[in-house]
C-alpha cells in the first residue's frame, strides 16, 4: 500500500486531511516537530516522523518510501519578515530538494498555499489564477515565494498548488476570537463601508486536496479552493449570531485604533517571543475591502465542486465549539 506524507499534520487543516486519507485507505506518515501538540492525531493509526523544514536530514528520512506528499507546514504568524520567509519559502524549498533527491518518483506533491499569495481584488471581481499576484503582507509574500519554488520543480516533480481563502470549521483557532466576541453579543465592524471575503469550509478544502492529489491534470497548476459565493463581513456575523441564538451589537472599530492595538501587541510579542494574532501586517490585510477569488478552474479541470456554501458550515462549527467548551 502506498504511503502518503503530510507535513503540518497536527494542525487544523492537516489533522482533518489525515483523517480523510485514513478513511480512503491510505497509509499516512505525519511530519511533526518534537514539540508539536498531537491532540488531534494522537491515537490514529499513523506513522510519525520527527523533523523540521530547516533540518535536511530529517526531511530526507521523512520522504523516503512515500508516494504522495501534502505540504501544509508553515507559519501564519511571525514576528519578522525573515521568520515568514524562513518557514514558508525556504522551508518549502528544503522539502522539494529532499523529495527530488530521495523520492523523485512520487505520484503527486500538493502544496497548500493561500489567497494571501495572490492578494486582494482591486476591482471587487473575484481574483483568478492567471492574474498577476499582488500580496500585501509578509505572509502573502512568503507564500508566493513558496509557490514559485514549487513551480520551479514542476519539470521534475508532479507539483500542484491549492490557494484557499480563510478556512473555518471544527478545530480552527483563528476564527475562534470572532465567534467568542459574537457569543458576547459584540460584532466588531472594521472601518467604514462594506467588506467582502471568500471563505471555504474545511471539509471542502480536504476534498480539494484529495482531488488534486489524485488527478493527473493538476500538475504544474494553481487552483483557488473556495465556496461558490463571497460574503460580506456583516453576513458572516449575522450567520454566526443566528447559529448561536444571539443578537450581536455592532461595534465600529476605526483602523487607527486597530493599528495602535496591533503595535502594542507587537511590543508584547517581541518581549514574549510569541507571535500575536493581531499585528501590523495583519492590519494591512484587514484594510483591504475585497478578498474574493474564483473557483472556476478547479471545478472545470478537476471536477471539484464545494459541497458547502460559504456560511453553511457555521452551525456545525458553533456546535463543535460548544461541545469542546471553546465558546
Amino acid at each position: 500500500m502506498d504511503m502518503t506524507l503530510v507535513t503540518g499534520a497536527n494542525g487544523f487543516v492537516g489533522s482533518h486531511l489525515v483523517s480523510a486519507l485514513l478513511a480512503e485507505g491510505s497509509r499516512v506518515r505525519c511530519l511533526v516537530r518534537r514539540t508539536s501538540d498531537l491532540r488531534w492525531i494522537r491515537g490514529l493509526p499513523v506513522e510519525f516522523a520527527s523533523g523540521e523544514l530547516s533540518d535536511r536530514a530529517s526531511l530526507l528520512r521523512a520522504v523516503r518510501g512515500v508516494n504522495r506528499i501534502f505540504h501544509l507546514a508553515g507559519v501564519t504568524r511571525a514576528n519578522s519578515r525573515e521568520s515568514y520567509f524562513r518557514a514558508n519559502a525556504r522551508g518549502t524549498e528544503n522539502l522539494l530538494s529532499a523529495v527530488s533527491e530521495a523520492a523523485p518518483g512520487i505520484a503527486k506533491f500538493v502544496y497548500i498555499s493561500s489567497l494571501a499569495a495572490a492578494g486582494p481584488s482591486r476591482t471587487g471581481a473575484p481574483v483568478r489564477e492567471d492574474m498577476e499576484p499582488e500580496p500585501v503582507s509578509w505572509y502573502g509574500m512568503s507564500k508566493l515565494e513558496a509557490e514559485k519554488n514549487c513551480l520551479s520543480y514542476s519539470d521534475r516533480l508532479p507539483v500542484s498548488i491549492l490557494r484557499p481563502p480563510p478556512v473555518y470549521g471544527p478545530r480552527d483557532t483563528d476564527f475562534l476570537i470572532y465567534f467568542k466576541l459574537i457569543a458576547r453579543r459584540i460584532n466588531p465592524a472594521l472601518g467604514w463601508g462594506s467588506r467582502y471575503a471568500s471563505l471555504v469550509y474545511v471539509d471542502d478544502l480536504i476534498q480539494a486536496c484529495l482531488a488534486a492529489g489524485g488527478h493527473p491534470d493538476s500538475r504544474g497548476r494553481i487552483f483557488f479552493v473556495v465556496s461558490d459565493e463571497c460574503v460580506s463581513y456583516s453576513d458572516l456575523a449575522s450567520a454566526i449570531a443566528h447559529a448561536m441564538g444571539k443578537r450581536a451589537f455592532t461595534l465600529r472599530v476605526p483602523f487607527a485604533a486597530l493599528t495602535v492595538a496591533a503595535a502594542c501587541q507587537e511590543m508584547v510579542s517581541r518581549w514574549t517571543r510569541k507571535p500575536s494574532l493581531l499585528s501590523l501586517q495583519k492590519v494591512k490585510e484587514l484594510r483591504e475591502r475585497s478578498w474574493v477569488c474564483s473557483g472556476e478552474r478547479i471545478r472545470t479541470m478537476l471536477g471539484c465542486r464545494p459541497r458547502f456554501s460559504s456560511l453553511a458550515g457555521i452551525p456545525g462549527t458553533v456546535a463543535w465549539y460548544r461541545r469542546e467548551d471553546w465558546i
